[in-house]
Order: C-alpha cells, then structure tokens, then sequence
C-alpha cells in the first residue's frame, strides 16, 4: 500500500501532501485523489491500494486504489460532497 501523508494546510484551502518514502509531492484540495492521478501518470497499476494519513498516525483516514482515486473527484451537491467523475481541464 502506498501511503500518503496530508501536511500542513496550505493557501486556498488547499493541503500539502507527499508520498511516503518517495519524492513524490503535491498542494491539493483533494490530496489523495490527487495523489492517485500523480501514482496512475507515473504507471502504478490501477489495482494498487493508496491511503491518506495525518502526520504522526499509523491508522489511515481514507483509502482507495490507484485507479478509483484517479477516476473521482470531490464536488459540493446539495448539502454535502459527492464524489463525481474526474475530467482533465
């Protein structure tokens, strides 16, 4: 399992994030979806399981794979967030 830990709370709401043990970084609303677009371009296999952790903690808030994560984004809907089909700008 990759493991990604959510830094500090960045501008924009926005967070920084980074992938343990790699050089892999980002800034994102969305860190680990993010995060799995970044593993999925760099040719991680779809079914590789990716969770987000908070500095510090060994149990993780949310996990998904490779390619689920890459596939999703977060959108406000009514009254609250749903995860919608992500398309590149």
């Amino acid at each position: 399992m990759i493991e990604i830990e959510r830094e500090e709370r960045a501008e924009g709401g926005r967070w920084f994030w980074h992938a343990r043990g790699t050089e892999i970084i980002g800034r994102s609303r969305e860190p680990l979806l993010d995060a799995c677009r970044a593993l999925k371009t760099m040719g991680e296999p779809a079914s590789r399981f990716v969770a987000l952790f908070r500095p510090g903690r060994t149990d993780w808030d949310l996990r998904t794979t490779v390619g689920y994560g890459a596939s999703k984004t977060v959108v406000e809907s009514g009254p609250g967030l749903r995860l919608r089909p992500f398309t590149p700008q």
